[in-house]
């Protein structure tokens, strides 16, 4: 818009040509403009979709407007953005046209003679908008190339798969591997007992599945090697929280002990769901552990009673009592354990679980060694080293934990073992580890096996040619 004497331009006339442009850039992208310019494009397109898809924009110190479109087809956006270009032209030019020829009536309606020259000098001073240059199709993509996009994708699906990761892990933290374990915590694993789709057996007279044989031999290994300095006779089994198998572990670590000639004393300390006596006796008594603690005139052999398992006897919880949190804590349980170690050349206590009860943390100062069990299928990994925590402070001995339920995975064996301490090794039915956590599967083995063979095989034959 000039000013009214074009040889002379005032401030205040380019402040009103700047303030036309801004109000041009806004009224481009109205409604009724949009509406307008949607008809004359046809049904390809509606009012929303150019309202999305145009942008316009003032060329900085000029007044110069550029309106851009944007849409997957090249010759679809500069139609676009030509068809809204002339719309907005032809309707503010009839606008402009309009408002002289209101001009003219309203001046005839209040007398004046001569409404020509009025209208003509308003005509006069239109200006109307052109355009500079018309949209081409651009055939370049206005994104960035595909190589980027490829690149960026690869990093946010790195970055968010990560966290997918992370948070799973958080939230399930389950202990499902040794690897997984020993990664964590600074524990020996002196054994890993298979998952089978079976009721556990073993410990009533039932003959035990073969994987549990084999992975309780090596159990029963792993205490017996260690140093001499370090021997266990009294060893109570407990976990961090219930329901992971806890007695069954101590069941069948009894039946591996008393098959490698020693005798055992089984003591169930679980004064509050005491199982003990049911799987290893079938019938339950009401003398046991409760009924030693409460009275003076038992003794400990007296209590103990043979089992179905050969070397094997067990005293068991006894009578529930009203107040078993009560009863670890008293001297009577020391004269239990010391008259207990007298009798047997191992004797395992099944104590209720560590996070559960406070009875665990009382025992566990009072034995040799304290085995841990986990269940691989539930254990977590923050409710497990808060148990661990729990037996530092009291500075009891934990000898290391025995993995339950263990789920081998692809190249895995169906149960492992392990035997020694420090820089020992980890055997597999089918694989290896050594004591830094290197594995050699299964399928090492078996290549390893072949080549051995096939060099064999060649020797043979260079040493007795046929």
């Amino acid at each position: 818009k000039e000013g009214d004497d074009p040889t002379s331009l005032a401030g205040s006339d380019i402040g009103r040509s700047h303030a036309l442009a801004a109000t041009y850039q806004r009224l481009i992208t109205t409604r009724p403009v949009l509406e307008d310019a949607a008809r004359r494009l046809g049904d390809d397109v509606t009012a929303g979709e150019l309202a999305a898809k145009i942008r316009v924009g003032v060329i900085g110190g000029t007044q110069l407007l550029s309106v851009t479109a944007t849409d997957p087809d090249p010759v679809m956006a500069a139609d676009m953005a030509n068809t809204v270009v002339e719309t907005f032209i032809t309707r503010t030019l009839e606008t402009q046209l309009a408002d002289a020829a209101r001009l003219g009536e309203t001046a005839a309606a209040r007398g004046v003679a001569d409404v020509s020259a009025i209208i003509t000098s308003q005509l006069g001073r239109l200006a109307p908008l052109v355009v500079a240059e018309l949209a081409i199709p651009d055939w370049s993509p206005t994104g960035a190339p595909a190589r980027v996009n490829i690149a960026l994708g690869a990093v946010l699906g790195f970055l968010g798969g990560g966290l997918a990761a992370f948070v799973i892990d958080y939230f399930r933290d389950v202990i499902t591997s040794k690897d997984k374990f020993e990664d964590r915590f600074d524990l020996t694993v002196v054994g890993v007992v298979p998952f089978v789709r079976r009721p556990e057996v073993g410990a009533d007279g039932e003959k035990p599945h073969p994987s549990f044989l084999e992975a309780w031999r090596f159990v029963r290994t792993n205490i017996q090697l260690m140093p001499a300095e370090k021997k266990v006779k009294t060893l109570m089994v407990c976990s961090a929280e219930g329901q992971v198998g806890k007695s069954t572990v101590t069941c069948h670590l009894a039946r591996s002990i008393a098959d490698g000639g020693k005798s055992v004393l089984v003591i169930d300390a679980d004064l509050r769901k005491p199982e003990l006596e049911q799987r290893l006796l079938g019938e339950r008594r009401a003398l046991g552990v409760s009924n030693f603690i409460a009275a003076d005139v038992l003794t400990v052999n007296e209590l103990a009673r043979k089992t179905k398992i050969p070397e094997v006897r067990l005293i068991a919880s006894g009578a529930i009592p009203p107040n078993p949190a009560e009863l670890p804590s008293s001297p009577r349980l020391v004269t239990l354990l010391a008259e207990a170690s007298a009798l047997a050349d191992v004797v395992l206590i099944d104590s209720p679980p560590a996070l559960v009860v406070a009875d665990a943390t009382i025992i566990a100062p009072l034995v040799d060694g304290v085995l841990v069990v986990v269940d691989t299928t539930k254990t977590k990994s923050r409710p497990f080293g808060r148990a661990l925590e729990a037996f530092d402070q009291i500075d009891a001995r934990v000898i290391g934990v025995v993995l339950n339920k263990y789920k081998a995975g692809r190249f895995e064996s169906g149960y492992g073992y392990g035997y020694g301490y420090g820089n020992g090794h980890v055997h597999g039915s089918n694989g290896t580890s050594d004591a830094n956590g290197r594995s050699n599967n299964g399928a090492r083995l078996h290549l390893g096996n072949l080549g051995k063979r096939v060099g064999e095989y060649v020797f043979r034959r260079h040493k007795d040619p046929v």
